[in-house]
Order: C-alpha cells, then structure tokens, then sequence
C-alpha cells in the first residue's frame, strides 16, 4: 500500500510533465486521487506513471493509471487473435480426437471464450465454410471477456468487495420481498 507521502512525490512529478492549470488544481484533488490510488503499491503506481510518460502526451485519469499499474503485476491481456490462433493450432493439432489436450493447451480466457461458443468438440464439427463467422463470434465473445478482465484487474479489492456485498445484500432482499408475496 502506497503512503500519503510517496504518492505527493509522484504527483508532483506528474503535475511538472502535465503542467495544465486544471490538472490535480489543488490539495484536495491530489488526497482525492491518493484515495482511489492508496491500495495499490510505490512501485505498481510508478511504473505505471513512467509508462504512461513516455507513451502518452495528455494526462492520465485515476482509471488509466490503474489500469496501467494493472499491466504491470499481472501482465496485459492477450489481444484477441493471439486466442485465435491457439484455438486454430489447436484444431489442426488435436482435432476432435483429444478435445482435453487441446483445451490445455488454451490459458484460461481462450478457455472460456471456446466454452461459451459451445465447446471445443463443436469447433471441430463446424464446417469449413463457417470460419469466418466463428472467428467474428470469437472476437466479440473474447472481447468482452477482456474487458471485463481489465477492469476487474484494475479495480481495488476494498471496492470489489463492497460490490459483492451489495449484490448478496440486494438478493436477500429480493428473495425476502417474493416471499412476503407469496406468505402475505
């Protein structure tokens, strides 16, 4: 976890790159942005700032450093034709003959992606003629998956943690409400 005292350090740094009069204005804009960075460590934050720096000519948002610093400890997503192409090696390797080998052989967002298409063992089955139309629904579906990954990569625990909280708290009371329904 990052202290208040490291982060001023980094913001300092960032409002000499990005020096625009709206950018961190103030003492409490940068206590706002330590509040949605704190949980993330020194080094995540740093070398996301520096990243960022060197790569981009506009300011980051509190979103875009987390994101990057989420880069950083757990490696980017694959881009979605890097999963395609081990599904195609995949087919021409394993065939329907040892579908278990070649699910292995997917890391686990290619593993999902391929299950919520109907399964390898349909991919096999397909003819020829519907590639096309597989890899189209295979991008999308590995798309969103993505996505999804990044931002509950990026996302602190103390917030995910409150979400699935409210999301139990908000079933309880839709099952208290039916059954009041139902009994009442």
């Amino acid at each position: 976890m990052m202290s208040f005292e490291e982060w001023k350090v980094l913001a300092k740094g960032l409002k000499s790159i990005y020096a625009r009069d709206n950018f961190m204005p103030d003492a409490d804009a940068v206590k706002l942005w330590y509040q949605l960075l704190k949980d993330l460590s020194y080094q995540q934050v740093n070398m996301a700032i520096q990243k960022w720096m060197v790569t981009q000519k506009f300011a980051p948002t509190p979103a875009e450093i987390r994101a990057r610093a989420s880069d950083v400890t757990d490696g980017t997503v694959p881009d979605w034709s890097e999963g395609w192409e081990k599904v195609m090696k995949a087919l021409s390797k394993y065939g329907a003959w040892n579908v278990e080998a070649a699910v292995e052989s997917f890391d686990e967002l290619t593993k999902e992606t391929v299950k919520r298409l109907g399964g390898f063992s349909s991919m096999c089955q397909m003819e020829y003629s519907e590639i096309d139309m597989l890899r189209a629904n295979f991008r999308m579906v590995y798309t969103e998956l993505a996505r999804r990954k990044r931002e509950d990569n990026a996302m602190p625990m103390a917030l995910k943690a409150e979400l699935a909280k409210s999301i139990e708290e908000g079933k309880a009371a839709a099952v208290l409400e039916l059954v009041e329904k139902i009994v009442g």
